[in-house]
């Protein structure tokens, strides 16, 4: 599919309508109409933001599926500490959060006494 894009033989957004699943597919597939680091999931900031304006992704997998992305427009922004505060407050909680319940899982002994939940 990239590489019909690539080769002028579709546009992104005709891509997206013939074989994405994403509810953004009639709409040219587009992601958001604008995104910043931190508000978006890792994986796609990591295959989006090197990107340079008008460029399209080699295919990369995420929990969702294989995504496609074209960069349509960078907009340089800056936020103040006070912006972002409370924001990568909650990130970093939400992160170590995470990273304890995960390494009380691995470690847990669980003993069901009644038939494991499905």
């Amino acid at each position: 599919i990239r590489q019909q894009i690539l080769d002028g033989k579709l546009t992104f957004a005709e891509a997206a309508a013939k074989y994405s699943a994403a509810p953004s597919k009639q709409d040219g597939g587009k992601l958001v109409p604008s995104a910043y680091r931190g508000k978006m999931p890792l994986v796609l900031t990591q295959n989006i933001f090197p990107l340079q304006e008008g460029t399209i992704s080699d295919p990369f997998q995420t929990p969702f599926g294989i995504h496609i992305a074209q960069l349509n427009k960078k907009h340089p922004g800056q936020f103040s500490l006070e912006d972002v505060r409370g924001e990568i407050y909650r990130s970093l909680s939400r992160s170590l959060w995470d990273k304890t319940i995960q390494s009380l899982r691995s470690t847990a002994k669980i003993d069901w006494k009644i038939d494991r939940p499905s």
